[in-house]
């Protein structure tokens, strides 16, 4: 018989059939949970209820202000984190990173690495060591995560192997 009534299954199978209801419902739950945090935490009105209701309490204050005080997102989208090239070696080995600080003669760069773009190292860098490119930050965090398949076509050369 090609259909199963649902209710009619061996009795063996009901707890296994029940645990993975229960943890489809779990996983649901999160996925809801971390999707509505991270949309809060997009709006400027949450950033300062946070920074209001966490700033009196000594420990706390420093890491709200850390994450909260600063409008990292909307200084990305407007462009404000130039991406640049650094060449490291005269064969034309080099990374791609993003101008966090600006100074007269230098530069602090921070380079993501692969496959989490939000782990890196950041380096003071002479400023005429670094070539500016057209590509921006969403571009630059593409490339890291698909660990370099996935290039804009402005990047993009063929390899002469």
């Amino acid at each position: 018989m090609f259909f199963f009534n649902i209710f009619d299954f061996d009795l063996e199978l009901a707890p296994i059939l029940e645990l993975i209801i229960k943890n489809a419902i779990k996983l649901a739950a999160l996925l809801t949970a971390i999707y509505v945090i991270g949309w809060l935490i997009s709006k400027r009105w949450f950033r300062s209820v946070i920074l209001r209701l966490f700033s009196k309490i000594p420990l706390v204050s420093g890491l709200t202000d850390l994450f909260f005080s600063h409008d990292y997102v909307e200084r990305i989208n407007n462009g404000e984190f130039p991406v640049v090239e650094y060449t490291i070696t005269e064969g034309g080995v080099g990374a791609y990173g993003l101008v966090t600080h600006e100074d007269k003669d230098w530069c602090l760069v921070f380079f993501p690495t692969t496959p989490v773009p939000f782990t890196g190292y950041t380096l003071k860098i002479d400023k005429k060591r670094l070539k500016k490119t057209d590509m921006n930050v969403q571009d630059l965090f593409r490339i890291v995560v698909s660990f370099g398949l996935n290039v804009p076509d402005k990047q993009t050369k063929k390899p002469s192997i």
